[in-house]
């Protein structure tokens, strides 16, 4: 090791490095990249594709520009963080943004969830609404940096009007702090920003009548009462209750709901789906059909088409759970985590305003400074020309030049006739016909224009109430640009609380015997038809039949610890030859490779209990309650659960014995099966039921072991269910 490197080491404590380096990034990722900036509302990519798309001069009058140029160019000369496509299509998505930045040509995606097209294949410019965030990037509005790429420079913010996290909403996740902002109004903001400059101590409640409260983009109905946006206005963070519009049709040609708009951020797709599970789980409403007419956001249909004749109560119903149990009702908080001044603090949205106005005003002071300094460099060399106008013959000093050329003409403007260098030099390069009478008489009613813009622009840099006035222009000429963006949500403080009557169905109980075959299938029949057709039919694929009732339910078991429920009443009418629905087709966790191995009629505070009895040698006891799902709607019929995990697929079910309880001390059972060495050789095993009696498993898990089965090695041929008296025989 060099001595030069040896003197440069030094030991550190790696805590100390650790915390150090975690520190900065920390710092990294909040102002860089995750929260924004609550003077223009951006995000720093955000910012650097708006300042690409500008430098480009994509404005909304110019061609389209293929998104992936527009990445490219930001990631080469701003952005060294990845192509950022997503972020060019995001900003476009008219139903996630209140305020589009950017337009569009091609796939941008959609509400329903489908992808936008690869960058290459979209095209895209600014909106007409983007230029009132770079509007004043060329006359100095803004501090420029360099950026990472040598010779390239960036606005270390943009002269916004109105912060864009504010009207757009958006949300980050940085170390230890997380933002949540939701989309507001940008005729509102800037009509409240009006009132905050012409009166500064406008008080929350004033604020309030101009800001209602979050406008989506999607529109619906916002629940608010008068406190809760104050809250928001006043503090930043709060919640608020959003619901979809919806429809209700019914007479005795239809009935139906139809929903024409939902919460913001919700998927149409994954909504419909949702509304699927409900509409199969309940019992207020028949669902006949479901309608997927969406075709935008701004052109959006989902109709569920009911029983004809199904009544308004029970239909509004319906409409309340769907608000329950679905995103067509869903709840936001806010939390308006900004960077200001530096530091990363939450903003209600007076503070917000006030902060926005101030960088407002000292943009448009820098644009100021910057015309006055443009106009007193133009006024210069007009007042060369004025001079000429008033009388200077001009031809006749260019004339008298003896040798020197063109800077023999500039040397005697300035030494002979007090010229400025500057002066001289645009004189010198002027055409001989831009010398005319008529030419030089312009410059007088441009000379008046320029000192009266001079003065114009020293006033309102140097006097206060100006400076308000031509604020007030600027936040009345943005109103202008957005008048189209009237509030799309509509906000109410209450809704009709609308009670959700449980359905209980009345089935009349009868004699039935249910028939549980080897292939996923189940019926019930009647009991004279069973008795009838019993001796005479092939049984093979029949695994048990049960004597039951049409109101009681029952949970059908399988190989691989499926525990399936259905009410007796659910199941079809069949006989032992009659082919059904297999229930791998009708629950999506029973696979096609799995059979039926018994069933139980559960009863309310019975002592039977259930004993199942794995290929290696696994037993379990279960009170069968315990394997009944939720049947208090309907959506049991989809859905199975659990009696045995069977070793995670490693193992399966091989009997099931139903038994009661208070006999186990008298009971055992008798298993035949196979030699684990000698094919030809059967044994026999007993199962103590004695010795079981204090388990009371539940649905997971496998049991324990009380069945040598030498790990599965010894297969199970056959069983049965004797007294001990006739074990000891």
């Amino acid at each position: 090791m060099s001595d030069a490197i040896a003197l440069k080491l030094e030991q550190q404590d790696i805590s100390a490095v650790a915390e150090s380096n975690m520190t900065r990034y920390a710092v990294k990722v909040i102002a860089d990249r995750a929260i924004p900036d609550a003077r223009d509302g951006l995000k720093p990519v955000q910012r650097r594709i708006l300042y690409t798309m500008h430098t480009e001069k994509l404005t909304p009058e110019s061609k389209f520009v293929k998104v992936s140029t527009i990445a490219g160019l930001n990631m080469a000369y701003y952005h060294p963080h990845g192509q950022a496509d997503g972020v060019v299509i995001d900003l476009s998505e008219q139903w996630s943004k209140r305020l589009p930045l950017s337009d569009t040509h091609g796939n941008n995606g959609g509400i329903d969830g489908s992808v936008a097209a690869a960058g290459r294949y979209v095209s895209a410019r600014q909106t007409k609404a983007a230029q009132l965030f770079l509007n004043g990037l060329d006359k100095n509005a803004v501090p420029m940096v360099e950026s990472y790429y040598a010779g390239k420079y960036e606005p270390t913010v943009l002269p916004a009007v109105l912060p864009a996290a504010l009207v757009n909403g958006t949300s980050g996740i940085a170390l230890g702090m997380k933002t949540d902002i939701l989309p507001h109004n940008p005729i509102e903001l800037l009509t409240a920003a009006k009132l905050l400059v012409e009166k500064p101590t406008a008080t929350y409640s004033e604020l309030a009548k101009i800001v209602k409260g979050p406008d989506f983009p999607t529109g619906g109905i916002l629940i608010a009462t008068q406190s809760q946006i104050i809250e928001d206005i006043e503090k930043g963070s709060t919640s608020f209750t959003v619901r979809g519009d919806v429809e209700i049709v019914t007479n005795k040609d239809e009935s139906y709901l139809e929903i024409t708009s939902v919460p913001w951020q919700v998927n149409t797709t994954k909504l419909i789906e949702s509304i699927i599970k409900v509409g199969n789980s309940t019992s207020i409403v028949q669902v006949e059909d479901i309608l997927n007419q969406v075709e935008s956001h701004e052109d959006l249909s989902i109709k569920i088409i009911l029983k004809k004749n199904t009544p308004e109560d029970k239909i509004r119903q319906f409409e309340a759970l769907l608000y329950k149990k679905t995103d067509l009702e869903k709840k936001y908080r806010s939390h308006n985590l900004v960077i200001a001044n530096g530091s990363p603090r939450v903003l209600g949205i007076k503070d917000h305003l006030q902060l926005v106005l101030d960088f407002r005003l000292e943009t448009l002071k820098r644009i100021w400074e910057f015309e006055k300094n443009e106009l007193q460099d133009r006024l210069e060399l007009v007042e060369g020309l004025y001079r000429i106008h008033q009388g200077l013959p001009i031809l006749d000093i260019i004339k008298s030049v003896k040798g020197g050329g063109r800077q023999g003409v500039v040397n005697c403007l300035i030494n002979d006739h007090q010229f400025t260098e500057r002066q001289a030099n645009y004189i010198a390069d002027m055409s001989v016909y831009r010398l005319s009478a008529e030419n030089i008489e312009k410059s007088v009613a441009e000379r008046a224009t320029l000192k009266s813009n001079i003065i114009d622009r020293k006033l309102w840099l140097t006097d206060e109430d100006e400076s308000k006035v031509k604020l007030l222009e600027d936040l009345d000429n943005s109103i202008s640009v957005l008048v189209e963006y009237t509030r799309l949500t509509k906000v109410v403080s209450k809704v009709e609380d609308v009670k959700i009557e449980k359905v209980v169905e009345v089935v009349e109980s009868k004699p039935r015997v249910v028939i549980v075959k080897k292939d996923l299938q189940a019926c019930q029949m009647g009991t004279r038809a069973f008795e009838s057709q019993k001796d005479s039919t092939d049984m093979s694929n029949v695994v048990q039949t049960l004597e039951c009732k049409t109101d009681d339910y029952i949970v059908l078991l399988t190989r691989k610890g499926r525990a399936i429920t259905r009410r007796v009443i659910d199941l079809e009418n069949g006989n032992f030859t009659s082919t059904h629905p297999t229930f791998n087709k009708l629950i999506p966790t029973v696979t096609a490779d799995d059979t039926l191995i018994g069933a139980v009629v559960v009863k309310d505070k019975s002592n039977v209990r259930l004993v199942s009895v794995s290929d290696r040698g696994y037993t379990k006891v279960i009170e069968p309650s315990k394997l009944l799902l939720n049947t208090n709607n309907r959506g049991y019929l989809k859905r199975s659960g659990q009696f045995s995990s069977a070793k995670n697929g490693e193992d399966e079910i091989n009997h099931i014995f139903v038994v009661d309880k208070s006999k186990f001390d008298q009971t055992s059972i008798r298993f035949e099966v196979t030699h684990q060495k000698n094919a030809n050789k059967t044994l026999e095993l007993i199962l103590d039921l004695k010795d079981v009696s204090h388990r009371e498993d539940g649905a997971g898990g496998n049991g324990a072991r009380h069945v040598n089965t030498w790990d599965g090695q010894r297969k199970i041929l056959s069983s049965e269910v004797i007294s001990n008296e006739d074990n000891e025989d």
